[in-house]
Formats: C-alpha cells, sequence, structure tokens
C-alpha cells in the first residue's frame, strides 16, 4: 500500500541519517572478499539471491545457503559473514529471532530483510535490530544490487564503509 511504502521509506532514511551521524568509520584501500549468507525457505528465492549476489561483484562469495532459521542462525555462527540477506518468515525461528540472537555478539554483520510481509511492524523491529534495509519480494534487482555494493564497501570502487550504530528503542 502507499501507506506502507512512505513509512518504509521514511524509516529507511531515518536509520541511514542515525548511521550516518554516529560513528561510520571509512576505509580507503584494497579490496577483500565479502561473504554473504543467503536465508530464505523458499529455495528459487535463495537461488535468485545467490546470483544476484555473484553478479554484483567480483569479490562478493555468498558462503552460506539456509532453509530456515536454525540453519540460518548455524551457518552465521560458523561463517561470521560480512553481509546477511534474511527472510523474516522461515520454519523454526523466525528471521528477526536470528538476527536479535546475533545482534550484540556479531555487531559487525550486517543484514538485509528479504520478505513477502509489508507490515510496518516488522520493518520497525528489522530496523530496532539493526537491519540496514527492508526489501520486498519480488526484489528488484537493481536495488539489491546497489545496497550490496554500498554494504561490502563497493560505492565508487574504492572505500570500504561500516557502520556500528543501531537503533534501539
Amino acid at each position: 500500500s502507499r501507506v506502507f511504502q512512505r513509512e518504509l521509506q521514511s524509516a529507511r532514511l531515518l536509520v541511514r541519517a542515525l548511521r550516518s551521524a554516529g560513528g561510520c568509520q571509512r576505509k580507503v584501500g584494497g579490496m577483500r572478499m565479502v561473504k554473504v549468507v543467503i536465508c530464505d525457505d523458499e529455495i528459487q528465492i535463495r537461488n535468485g539471491l545467490k546470483k544476484v549476489v555473484e553478479q554484483a561483484d567480483k569479490d562478493f562469495r555468498v558462503v552460506g545457503l539456509a532453509g530456515n532459521g536454525y540453519e540460518a542462525h548455524g551457518q552465521i555462527k560458523k561463517l561470521r559473514p560480512d553481509i546477511v540477506l534474511m527472510d523474516i518468515n522461515m520454519p523454526g525461528m523466525d528471521g528477526l529471532e536470528v538476527i536479535g540472537a546475533f545482534t550484540d555478539t556479531m555487531p559487525d554483520i550486517k543484514y538485509v530483510i528479504v520478505s513477502g510481509h509489508d507490515q510496518y511492524a516488522y520493518v520497525r523491529k528489522a530496523m530496532q535490530l539493526g537491519a540496514y534495509d527492508y526489501l520486498l519480494k519480488p526484489v528488484d534487482r537493481e536495488e539489491l544490487t546497489s545496497i550490496l555494493q554500498v554494504l561490502g564497501g563497493r560505492r565508487n570502487g574504492q572505500e570500504e564503509v561500516r557502520c556500528a550504530t543501531t537503533v534501539r528503542q
């Protein structure tokens, strides 16, 4: 709905403004491999997201795929990715529970929610847990590529952007 889209855009702008004002560090230098874990219970979605990630930049690597919340938790704990693409509604633990489990112990992981749910409560909770963005399915390839490049420090080809600030209620 239009109201949801406006609220989502406002939430995105607020979170990005808070993060940029709250201690983002830039590091100029050589590129490094960016590890990505994809968590979605639909195999077609996982495979499609994997293709987008691999085409976003030659240094992006999908190091893990998870089909439910418990697998997602295990993959994140074991692989310590830089970026996680996370569905919300999955069997076992939901995506927000998984993110919440790592908010304090692995604060540098950047989460992008990929969901079919356009309820503001989900967006708000995701942002409170530190998610960078919330994308609705079907995901726009160019929008996801742009987000990945920013999160992976590939914007302008040389800079790495790291933000540790999260929004808390």
